[in-house]
């Protein structure tokens, strides 16, 4: 099983960057037991009828865990509980293995499955299909990892990495489009090897899977595109805003799938929409919504893009955290459309004192607005006016949806 800690509730967002660190730590003070003979020697195999001794004695007696038999996912909890007995869940998977349904990937090393890892198409696995915390994001096929055996001997070893790229080329091979897991984001607590075997988020985000839903704070969805696509978030500038350049957000949604990108959703009124798009030149990406926008309704809307990946780290970095939080005060982000061409001391109020620029980060800033005579300040000039550059605002409140869904 790969090792984790877990997590303490609530806390997995705004703790990523340092679960991170942590999970670094732990890599690097589990480094000395890797064994260099063993990384990058696996090969992998789909499990079938030919190799299923081989997956048997991997998982030996035990089914890998209470005799699981890898059944878990697959199956209602009464029939699951069931099959513990008279090898029923064992007898399950062979069957799945005899109709050629596919199951999952073997490591092998010196002609010995030293590794699992369960892989077949989403709706493969009820339990996943029918999580709160996993909930499609939209009508792709995609295929699931939903969890990993290690042999004992060789756990520790630095394996994870040659497993999931042993995945991810399978799938490249068989042209699957799109891995999807749900790995564990830990704190502080070791755990043992069972609770984590649906794996390690930093192991997936170091073999390039991207979290695509956050539901939950401490078990993200993840993806890899194996077709190359990237999961960005589009603010619009200027939409709804006093009666100009309205839009309503099944129309905007229209226009993206018509556009041909995928895993649209839109969020709020004032024009957030989470997409899929198969390249990562955000340059060029900017400027091809901007056009499609303007074919599709008329006039010109400025479009600030992000990959989802940095809209959650801006979520994670939270300026806001050590602000005594009350009824008087909302926060906010402004996205600008460049670096801010002004140096600017922070930090910075407005004139009525309403507004306070709290931090400037790269192209975004982020600010405090207080209620004085019972309206609250509003970063639209000011924001622009100064840091010299063009910008876009959302509610902080905004942000923390985008990250859940």
């Amino acid at each position: 099983m790969l090792i984790g800690k877990k997590q303490k509730p609530g806390s997995g967002l705004q703790n990523l960057a340092r679960s991170r660190r942590r999970i670094s730590m732990m890599h690097e003070a589990g480094s000395n037991t890797e064994t260099p003979e063993i990384a990058g020697s696996l090969t992998f195999e789909p499990l079938s009828t030919s190799n299923w001794d081989k997956f048997v004695h991997l998982f030996g007696d035990r089914g890998a865990c209470g005799n699981c038999w890898c059944m878990s996912f697959r199956l209602k909890k009464a029939e699951f509980e069931a099959g513990k007995i008279n090898n029923g869940n064992k007898n399950r998977m062979k069957k799945l293995v005899e109709n050629n349904q596919p199951a999952g990937i073997l490591g092998i090393y010196k002609s010995k499955a030293i590794s699992w890892c369960a892989l077949a198409p989403r709706e493969a696995f009820p339990k996943i299909e029918n999580s709160r915390i996993h909930k499609r994001i939209d009508d792709q096929q995609v295929w699931s990892i939903p969890c990993f055996f290690i042999d004992k001997q060789y756990r520790k070893k630095g394996l994870s990495m040659d497993i999931l790229k042993g995945v991810i080329n399978y799938a490249r091979e068989k042209k699957i489009g799109i891995l999807e897991a749900y790995p564990l984001i830990p704190s502080t607590a070791r755990l043992p090897d069972p609770f984590v075997w649906t794996g390690l988020f930093q192991s997936f985000e170091q073999a390039g899977f991207t979290v695509v839903s956050r539901i939950s704070p401490n078990r993200p969805m993840v993806r890899y595109y194996v077709s190359g696509l990237n999961r960005y978030v589009a603010f619009l500038r200027g939409v709804n805003v006093g009666g100009k350049k309205v839009i309503k957000m099944e129309e905007l949604n229209r226009i993206f799938i018509g556009a041909g990108y995928t895993g649209i959703k839109t969020l709020i009124q004032s024009g957030n929409v989470l997409f899929n798009a198969n390249t990562n030149n955000h340059a060029t990406l900017k400027s091809e919504l901007e056009n499609i926008l303007r074919k599709e309704l008329g006039y010109k809307i400025e479009v600030f893009l992000l990959p989802f990946n940095d809209v959650i780290d801006i979520f994670n970095s939270d300026p806001f955290r050590k602000v005594n939080k009350d009824e008087k005060k909302k926060f906010y982000i402004s996205l600008f459309s460049g670096n801010p061409g002004k140096q600017t001391e922070l930090p910075v109020f407005s004139e009525k004192g309403d507004l306070e620029v709290l931090k400037i980060e790269k192209n975004r800033a982020f600010i405090l607005s207080r209620e004085i005579d019972g309206k609250f300040g509003f970063p639209n000039a000011f924001k622009e006016d100064i840091t010299g550059s063009a910008a876009t605002t959302r509610n902080w409140n905004t942000i923390a949806k985008l990250v859940k869904e």
